[in-house]
């Protein structure tokens, strides 16, 4: 569920899927990538710093909630997927 399943680039105002396919993306414009993962609710916000020479990058987990649900559990499958998105991130960046 951590493949990414779309890119919305805010920049270029479009969205790209899987298959290399563009539609349009509406609304504002800025210096802003989000990686949509396959998983609702998952993604990855890039954008560059103001302030200094880096990029940041925000990532944001969800499980849809369910009655009865084990809290405890639930949070250490989201504390799992955040560490895994950051190591396939640092990976990715080569560091």
């Amino acid at each position: 569920d951590l493949k990414v399943r779309q890119i919305r680039d805010y920049q270029q105002q479009t969205i790209t899927d899987r298959a290399g396919n563009t539609t349009p993306l509406a609304g504002p414009t800025g210096d802003l990538v989000i990686l949509d993962f396959q998983a609702d609710g998952n993604y990855v916000a890039i954008r560059p710093s103001g302030t200094e020479p880096k990029i940041k990058f925000y990532s944001f987990v969800w499980h849809p909630p369910q009655d009865g649900a084990d809290l405890a559990a639930v949070k250490t499958m989201l504390e799992n997927r955040l560490l895994a998105l950051e190591h396939d991130l640092k990976q990715f960046a080569g560091t």
